[in-house]
């Protein structure tokens, strides 16, 4: 009995010294940065097609550079707006001048504004992943300073709260309990290398499921199909449908409130998640600028909404969220979700833009951008 009890508490501590030891190397313990944990990928310089998406001319470049950020704009300290999102901020299907942030730094120029974007978008990232960057990517980028911190979310947030019955997965446990052991965990979860790969690989799962983040992403570039094979989008189709519910109608507001209640805790996680991120920018040294989001299938003329009206609320709630957050926290909101919506061409799946796409979202961005810079001297 004595050996057994020997024998485990051997192994066990042969165990521990393992995991501490592997903690110490790659944990965040000591302020190293460990972009890993974040789906971050770097120094790399890629040409690819992109078959079954969209049809274009010519193979798709990208690159990152040492430090994961994408964008020509030379180093580090030149970087004046650092671009924060998911996969439709980080376009893997476009080149690097064809994404959105290039398109809107070339945008601000014509109207004076010269100021250097780095793309720092990242596949399958929610707002959670948004507030990390600040902490365990940014600050360990090497006289990186920008600014003003340009957040492109939705999506990502909204795919959380579309997983019916199930709690969010990516919200902080604890944020609103100051007590010494809610610290301590949160600590803990930030800073674990170990806790940070299960959540890694249950992202993954996650998001290779939905057809988002890195290892998707990378996975369906590599083809070796011809570049003339490519596809025209399909879903070009929704954009024929003449039906539609006018705002402030009965079905209108009956379809509003049914998924105001059914999500009702998915939208307090997600400003409880925007607190963090704003909170994460400030004390990073960038003003945080929030740009709105919406999905392919719906849209909006005048008083009426054509396509899917489930899916426009569930949008336009999730929005209402960073609207009356910008609004309290007094900072500038561009409500992309409220004056553009997909067109024919613009996207090739649900959410990810093509090249005209990218176009449309850069400038729709700019007008509004460029007039608070300039109101507030910010150039």
């Amino acid at each position: 009995m004595k050996f057994a009890i020997k024998l485990v508490a051997f192994n066990f501590g042969i165990l521990f010294t393992g995991v501490l030891v592997a903690e110490v190397i790659f944990g965040s313990w000591f302020g190293a940065p460990q972009l890993w944990s974040l789906g971050v990928v770097r120094d790399i310089n890629w040409k690819y097609n992109v078959p079954g998406t969209y049809r274009r001319d010519s193979p798709v470049h990208y690159t990152r550079d040492k430090w994961g950020l994408r964008g020509d704009f030379g180093a580090p300290k030149n970087v004046e707006i650092v671009a924060v999102g998911g996969s439709t901020t980080d376009e893997g299907r476009v080149s690097n001048d064809e994404a959105w942030p290039e398109i809107l730094e070339a945008c601000l120029k014509s109207y004076g504004i010269n100021m250097d974007i780095a793309n720092a978008g990242v596949g399958g990232q929610s707002s959670l992943g948004h507030a990390l960057n600040f902490k365990k990517w940014f600050n360990f980028i090497p006289n990186f300073n920008p600014k003003f911190a340009l957040i492109f979310l939705g999506y990502n947030d909204v795919l959380r709260a579309g997983m019916e019955g199930q709690q969010d997965p990516l919200t902080f446990t604890g944020l609103s309990n100051n007590s010494n052991y809610h610290k301590l965990k949160k600590w803990v979860k930030i800073n674990s290398a170990i806790y940070n790969l299960i959540q890694i690989i249950k992202g993954n799962v996650i998001a290779w499921n939905a057809d988002l983040g890195p290892v998707r992403e990378i996975r369906s570039f590599i083809s070796p199909i011809d570049i003339n094979s490519y596809e025209v989008d399909v879903r070009d189709k929704i954009y024929k449908i003449r039906k539609y519910v006018k705002i402030g109608s009965t079905v209108y507001n009956k379809t509003r409130d049914i998924s105001l209640s059914k999500y009702s805790e998915n939208l307090k996680s997600y400003r409880t998640r925007l607190n963090e991120l704003d909170e994460a920018a400030q004390e990073f040294g960038a003003i945080p600028i929030y740009v709105t989001q919406n999905d392919w299938g719906y849209w909006r003329e005048e008083d009426r909404i054509y396509g899917n009206l489930a899916g426009y609320h569930l949008f336009n709630n999730l929005n209402n969220v960073t609207r009356s957050f910008c609004k309290t926290k007094r900072r500038f909101c561009v409500d992309l979700a409220g004056q553009y919506y997909f067109g024919p061409g613009d996207i090739y799946d649900h959410i990810h833009t093509t090249v005209q796409g990218s176009k449309k979202i850069g400038n729709k961005i700019c007008k509004p951008l460029s007039k608070w810079f300039l109101a507030n001297g910010h150039f």
